[in-house]
């Protein structure tokens, strides 16, 4: 054999060579990984487990396998790269159906905690993670949590305004008394469970954009509301004014009530801003924190028309008297 067919021979080996280690190197991670997330993951509630194995994983391979290597085979970055794409693979067949709100956030948590993992371990940024995590569809994913909590809210605050309203026309019982010895509806328990439940959930998923998303949603809810409100107290009071004989009794508790209820939902929206606002970015603390006070804005105006009801009723007693 000539000496030049010898050099080319030595020149094809190490291709050789090269081409089998990446195709093991695929074949070996993607069985990894699947054995994984089919015994460790199973479902989405399992989601975050991943994060910690890929780094757990990469970080050996950095230390120990990467250095057997030659440099110019970039071994570490082909191992990430599978790593990353069969995560990928694996997170999406998960993701394929219907998600609750509750997976979706679970999912857009899980989202950001692996990058930040990959690039505070790893020192892998984010846009080198190639393809995206559930293809890109991270936007999405929030746009579909917020149409699923808003639909629930509004459906939850609909379906207590309505008991609150026949409550209120109805009037069967004296108001309930508050701790602090005043009239109160109670509503505002209510009406904050739910809100607050899913502002929680969104603020420990790192969402501070959807979270400001959502207390939109919720004022917009919260100004249906108050427009009923207004437009109740408005004919309730019509009617004790100009036919006292068809309006049942306790008007004036109830209207104290209201308007007692009411600030009781000023303060619970003030303590969710600045408690909750403190938790934020300073990106997003201007704009949650302006969000809550028009909220605030909008219970405290049902107050102030039930001040303004309660007056008119005293000023519609003392006028046959003020008129003698």
């Amino acid at each position: 054999m000539s000496p030049a067919h010898e050099a080319h021979k030595t020149e094809r080996v190490p291709k050789r060579y090269k081409k089998k280690l990446l195709e093991f190197i695929h074949t070996f991670v993607s069985s990894r990984v699947g054995e994984f997330f089919a015994q460790e993951v199973r479902d989405l509630e399992n989601i975050t487990e991943v994060t910690g194995f890929v780094i757990d994983e990469l970080t050996f391979v950095s230390d120990t396998v990467a250095p057997a290597f030659p440099g110019t085979y970039f071994v570490f970055d082909v191992f990430v790269d599978e790593y990353h794409r069969s995560v990928v693979s694996n997170t999406s067949a998960l993701a394929s159906g219907d998600l609750d709100g509750g997976s979706i956030l679970l999912l857009l948590r899980w989202m950001r905690e692996y990058h930040g993992a990959m690039r505070k371990e790893l020192s892998i940024p984010k846009d080198q993670l190639k393809p995206p995590l559930l293809d890109g569809r991270e936007d999405q994913l929030a746009q579909e949590y917020l149409d699923i909590a808003s639909k629930k809210i509004r459906e939850w605050i609909m379906n207590l305004m309505r008991t609150e309203n026949e409550s209120f026309v109805n009037r069967v019982d004296a108001p309930i008394m508050g701790e602090d010895g005043l009239y109160v509806t109670g509503g505002s328990i209510y009406l904050f469970e739910i809100v607050n439940q899913n502002i929680e959930l969104v603020t420990e998923a790192q969402r501070a954009k959807l979270l400001c998303d959502l207390v939109v949603e919720c004022n917009k809810v919260f100004v249906d509301i108050s427009k009923q409100w207004r437009e109740l107290l408005s004919a309730e009071k019509t009617k004790q004014i100009e036919a006292p004989e068809t309006a049942a009794e306790g008007l004036v508790d109830y209207t104290m009530a209201l308007a007692n209820e009411q600030i009781r939902s000023v303060v619970q929206a003030e303590t969710i801003r600045d408690e909750t606002g403190e938790r934020l970015t300073r990106a997003h603390q201007e704009r949650f924190k302006a969000e809550l006070s028009q909220t605030m804005d909008i219970f405290m105006n049902v107050a102030e028309a039930a001040t303004q009801t309660l007056a008119d009723i005293v000023f519609s007693d003392l006028r046959p008297i003020t008129a003698v």
